[in-house]
């Protein structure tokens, strides 16, 4: 089994380039992994549980960060797992998100096995390695656990994760990345999602919304629904009261109901614009300027300045360092665009 490929090459793209955002030489580590660069112009390429093993168990021991597992899971996007469209186009509840994503999974990495679980006021996802040595499991459950909760933090507040006690090498370091509650007090990795801590019972019995908040786990499948209006209502007409008519609420209620969550529309919808608009920089040629206008913005300008305040670098310095790391990677001339200058 070792020797099947199994692993989708986009897995190790991502990894090539955290490499190559550490000083470190990807080329070189693929190719003493046994894997061609030139893998990375075939997207469909799929690379072996051996190669995968060998070139793991090399960027541990090159990386001078304390998680590189937890770390690199984090770059694990919607689009790395290829569940953008599922994602932004769900209308279920949020456990049976979860329940969905954790199946594709499933069949997206079959060195590892999903369970979902359940307890009192909660469920969760039990994620086990089943392939190579305890340090190379231990390196899949890490990066895999790291991007489940990149994944689900932003729609849900109420996270744990529990793990055995020996899990992390440095548990107060984990928790500072994932910016979460753990306990090392499992002898399996779990990630769990608990219900609202209080659901809101001071809505009258006639109200539409009292129906809805009678969901334990309303607020994340809430929050995931605004997000795919949002998503869906690009290029400027995601306004307040276009989203709270696709909802089928008003305004006053749509700000309402946020404010139970103490979430903030306008937040929100930065956070989203600025998602699709890393997108757009890291996985296409469309110029900035053309960019702002599809995320929303009147002017490369004040798509520079949302943007630089979201991620702390202009637009055109991401881009740039995406080029940069293609080149790394793949050996292809760097190729910044024609963009207009950043304000």
């Amino acid at each position: 089994m070792e020797d099947i490929p199994l692993m989708p090459v986009v897995y190790i793209h991502r990894l090539a380039e955290l490499m190559a955002e550490e000083g470190l030489d990807a080329d070189s580590v693929l190719r003493e992994s046994g894997i061609s660069p030139n893998l990375f112009r075939r997207p469909d390429s799929l690379v072996t549980l051996r190669q995968a093993l060998s070139l793991a168990t090399r960027y541990m021991g090159l990386s001078s960060h304390p998680l590189p597992a937890l770390r690199f899971g984090q770059r694990m996007d919607l689009i790395t797992h290829g569940l953008l469209g599922h994602v932004y186009c769900w209308r279920g509840d949020f456990r049976g998100l979860i329940e969905s994503i954790a199946a594709y999974l499933q069949v997206r990495l079959p060195m590892l096995t999903f369970t979902i679980c359940e307890g009192r006021g909660y469920f969760g996802v039990k994620i086990a390695g089943t392939g190579g040595s305890t340090r190379f499991r231990d390196f899949l459950e890490q990066a895999t656990l790291g991007s489940l909760h990149a994944l689900c933090s932003p729609v849900a507040r109420n996270i744990m994760i529990h793990c055995r006690h020996d899990f992390f090498s440095d548990p107060g370091a984990a928790r500072q990345l994932l910016q979460t509650e753990l306990n090392s007090d499992h002898d399996c990795t779990e990630l769990r999602f608990y219900a609202n801590a209080q659901l809101n019972t001071s809505l009258p019995p006639g109200d539409p919304l009292t129906a809805a908040t009678q969901d334990p786990f309303e607020e994340p499948a809430f929050v995931v629904r605004l997000r795919n209006e949002l998503l869906s209502h690009q290029q400027g007409r995601d306004c307040a009261e276009n989203i709270a008519s696709a909802l089928g609420m008003s305004v006053r209620t749509l700000r309402r109901r946020l404010a139970e969550f103490s979430l903030n529309f306008n937040s929100m919808r930065a956070d989203v614009r600025m998602q699709v608009a890393m997108r757009y920089l890291t996985t296409t040629h469309i110029s900035i300027d053309r960019i702002a206008t599809l995320v929303g913005y009147s002017d490369q300008a004040a798509f520079t300045r949302a943007f630089r305040q979201w991620k702390g670098e202009t637009p055109a310095a991401i881009r740039q360092q995406r080029a940069r790391h293609l080149h790394v990677v793949t050996g292809s001339a760097p190729d910044t665009g024609h963009d207009a200058p950043d304000a």
